[in-house]
């Protein structure tokens, strides 16, 4: 009876030790969420606000995270801000991506002759994913954070993706993406693919929005596996100029299609099989 009372006793203190530590790795993650934003430097106060956590806790967490590099201090006290393990692990993920490299030289051509700000976006099963950007050199300057995930049908370069899906795909995704999406929205998002399929591109514009246009970049199946898009500023959004960077975005994406190796377009025809039988990406 004593052992089996000492076990359970050990037992419960090893599961408290476990959702301790799991806790911590939370809250870990809530403080490195508070740097998002490029150039963000928080005090400890600050942090403490933004997560809620209490000040002499996060401060325990602020010091593991600064004896690790993954934030940085200029001096005691200073306020905190990323440290460069963060660029580590990005060109660790940027780094092996070819379409990547591929689209940047590309990318930088169509920034220069239209001096618009030029996005890659991937996809990633039923999201998009901005994946790189070449930034205008004018006054104004629209840039979509990298590393965003967001539904398909609720950006201009996730709708470029669904524009190449066929009705059944397109029936499946939306019921797996939004449920509560109206009928009204269903079919407003379905024209806007099929008006992307007849020009290339999807062109959104809105009244909160700067308009924007993304084209779809295919492979060999024809399914789009990432997109191109631009962001016009609203002052520069002339008839003629839209379908300038129609025109150059459209033979851009088309490039990259052309440019896409075998090998990586084999994968992704069996990523897209995957899709339609409801199995996950590895």
């Amino acid at each position: 009876m004593r052992t089996a009372t000492k076990l359970r006793r050990v037992a419960s203190s090893t599961a408290r030790k476990q959702r301790a530590g799991v806790r911590v790795i939370e809250r870990a993650v809530d403080i490195l969420t508070c740097f998002i934003e490029p150039g963000e430097n928080l005090s400890l106060r600050d942090i403490a606000d933004r997560t809620g956590i209490h000040k002499a806790t996060a401060f325990r967490i602020l010091t593991t995270l600064l004896e690790e590099g993954i934030l940085d201090q200029s001096a005691p006290g200073a306020p905190y801000e990323l440290g460069f393990f963060a660029l580590r692990c990005a060109d660790a993920i940027l780094g092996v991506d070819a379409l990547r490299a591929q689209a940047l030289p590309i990318m930088t051509q169509l920034r220069d002759e239209l001096n618009e700000t030029v996005v890659l976006a991937r996809r990633r099963g039923m999201f998009i994913l901005n994946l790189d950007k070449v930034v205008s050199r004018h006054g104004i300057v629209e840039t979509p954070t990298i590393g965003v995930s967001t539904w398909l049908h609720e950006t201009a370069a996730g709708l470029a993706i669904l524009s190449s899906f066929d009705e059944p795909l397109l029936d499946e995704y939306f019921a797996a993406a939004d449920p509560s999406l109206m009928p009204a929205q269903l079919r407003a998002i379905a024209e806007r693919s099929r008006q992307a399929r007849v020009r290339g591109a999807v062109f959104v514009q809105s009244d909160r929005l700067s308009p924007i246009l993304a084209a779809p970049i295919l492979n060999s199946s024809g399914k789009a596996v990432a997109a191109l898009s631009i962001a016009i500023p609203s002052g520069r959004a002339e008839p003629h100029f839209v379908q300038l960077c129609l025109s150059k975005l459209t033979k851009a994406a088309r490039k990259l299609a052309t440019q896409r190796p075998r090998a990586r377009r084999a994968h992704h025809t069996q990523f897209d099989s995957r899709q339609r039988r409801g199995v996950a990406s590895p």
